[in-house]
């Protein structure tokens, strides 16, 4: 099942966080466990949401996702895109779908919140080679690569899915 996330979930989700080897204790805790008690507090802008997926209301979270619509200044329309900030799954879960219900869940949230499409941005790094392929296995097309982005050698790709043009087909 997939439902908000909660305060309580919060020291689940930075261990989930240091376990994928994406983050270090210090930069998950930093990184992680700031925006979620900024999410709470309710100090992030509108719209910001974090949910995870879990087997039962008490069973404690397996992944997890962060999106918010795009930032928009007074000149452009509110939510036309939305940014998958973070999605993650427990290494012992994936490859299981969770990865792949999360991401469709994102897309309704975007969708309903008047969302045209998903972006999402990631690094060229060999280690999120596999998030790569997951990405585009589902539908999104790389549309830009910024040199060098996340330090010497490590581009930023830019991935995006527009849901018209794959009507019925966001799975």
């Amino acid at each position: 099942m997939i439902r908000p996330t909660l305060p309580s979930d919060e020291d689940t989700l930075v261990s989930l966080g240091v376990s994928t080897g994406l983050f270090t204790e210090k930069e998950a805790d930093a990184l992680l466990r700031d925006t979620l008690k900024q999410l709470h507090a309710g100090s992030l802008p509108e719209g910001h949401v974090t949910y995870v997926y879990t087997e039962s209301n008490v069973a404690p979270p397996m992944g997890w996702i962060y999106l918010a619509p795009e930032a928009t200044d007074e000149t452009s329309k509110p939510g036309r895109l939305w940014d998958l900030w973070w999605i993650g799954v427990a290494p012992a879960r994936q490859g299981r779908g969770i990865g792949g219900k999360l991401l469709h869940f994102a897309e309704e949230v975007a969708s309903k919140g008047g969302g045209v499409g998903l972006r999402i941005e990631t690094s060229a790094s060999e280690k999120l080679g596999t998030t790569r392929k997951f990405y585009t296995s589902k539908g999104y097309a790389e549309i830009a690569r910024v040199k060098d982005a996340y330090g010497e050698g490590e581009d930023k790709i830019v991935f995006l899915t527009k849901f018209a043009e794959r009507k019925g087909d966001h799975k």
